[in-house]
């Protein structure tokens, strides 16, 4: 892991107490060399324990710059915690198999598929939003037209009146 400390210490990478990496000046920083060379080599032979806390810490660092992204960045905490989250999953999923490097860095690749991730459970959180509001405005026996149920002990099927004199012959 010796050269892994040495690309850091190059760019003056340090961890802070979260275990991201961060900069001299304090930002968040992923180095790609590192993360793409940990990437390759899991293709191909298992890595040390240091060398997977590494690379857990270079993921988690990704994730949380991603959630500094726009779209994320005013979103409740739950929320973006969630997305953070399904991007972290989708990385750790997708991201070892479906890494080419001779299409790409490894950095741009990761950082799609944890932004991909996050855009679709924003999605999902909305469709799931926009349901229950439409749940909550519909009333019984609304099937989108002004047909109101009434107290009036008669069988509804599909907003039409069904005469209950025959309904026991109709399903002979």
């Amino acid at each position: 892991m010796g050269k892994y400390e040495e690309i850091l210490k190059s760019y003056r990478y340090s961890l802070d107490k979260d275990g991201l990496f961060r900069d001299h000046k304090g930002s968040l920083k992923c180095s790609n060399p590192v993360l793409e060379d940990l990437v390759i080599r899991q293709k191909t032979e298992k890595l040390s324990y240091q060398e997977e806390q590494l690379y857990g810490q270079l993921l988690m660092t990704l994730c949380k710059i991603v959630m500094k992204h726009h779209v994320f960045r005013n979103q409740k905490p739950e929320v973006k915690e969630e997305c953070l989250m399904e991007g972290l999953a989708n990385i750790l999923e997708k991201g070892v198999r479906g890494f080419n490097p001779e299409k790409g860095r490894a950095y741009s690749y990761l950082y799609r598929l944890c932004y991909t991730a996050g855009i679709h459970t924003l999605e999902a959180k909305n469709d799931r939003v926009a349901l229950d509001a439409a749940l909550h405005d519909l009333e019984i026996g609304d099937s989108g037209s002004d047909f109101r149920t009434r107290d009036s002990g008669d069988i509804l099927d599909f907003g039409k009146k069904v005469n209950t004199a025959y309904s026991d012959m109709a399903y002979c």
